[in-house]
């Protein structure tokens, strides 16, 4: 279940990312797009650890597999 609930995260960070690529493109306002990028950053590092921690939960299933 946790697996699960973890792809759902990852899936909408990267809507979320793709969307602030998209109004990056859009925006001219300077620091509207400051925060924009700031934001892409904190939402890649969530990207980041949710992948992780989805990627650990995936080699415990496998060595559980294996055993």
């Amino acid at each position: 279940m946790k697996k699960l609930i973890l792809w759902f995260q990852i899936r909408a960070l990267e809507a979320t990312l793709d969307g602030q690529s998209l109004a990056l493109e859009l925006v001219r306002d300077a620091e509207t797009i400051n925060r924009i990028i700031i934001a892409q950053i904190a939402t890649r590092k969530e990207w980041h650890r949710l992948r992780g921690e989805y990627l650990t939960l995936q080699m415990d299933n496998k060595w559980r597999i294996a055993a």
